[in-house]
């Protein structure tokens, strides 16, 4: 079951890597903006909690293309 998910979780990143090409082709400059906070979707314990609660990511911008983008979405 794992590596059907894997394997589903790995084409659909593939479709949107296809997608993110198209569209930057038609809008080169187009970025999308990441924000400086965004609370998590899931919320843990805090017995639970075994990474730091501050995670400090540096970038020079906050402009990202959309394969950034989408990562963000998906591994908040």
């Amino acid at each position: 079951m794992e590596y059907f998910f894997g394997r589903m979780i790995k084409i659909f990143a593939n479709i949107v890597k296809i997608i993110s090409y198209a569209f930057h082709f038609f809008f080169p400059k187009y970025r999308f903006s990441l924000p400086s906070y965004s609370a998590p979707i899931f919320k843990y314990s805090k017995s639970s909690r075994k990474i730091s609660k501050i995670i400090w990511q540096t970038n020079y911008t906050n402009k990202v293309s959309l394969p950034v983008y989408f990562n963000y979405l998906c591994n908040r």
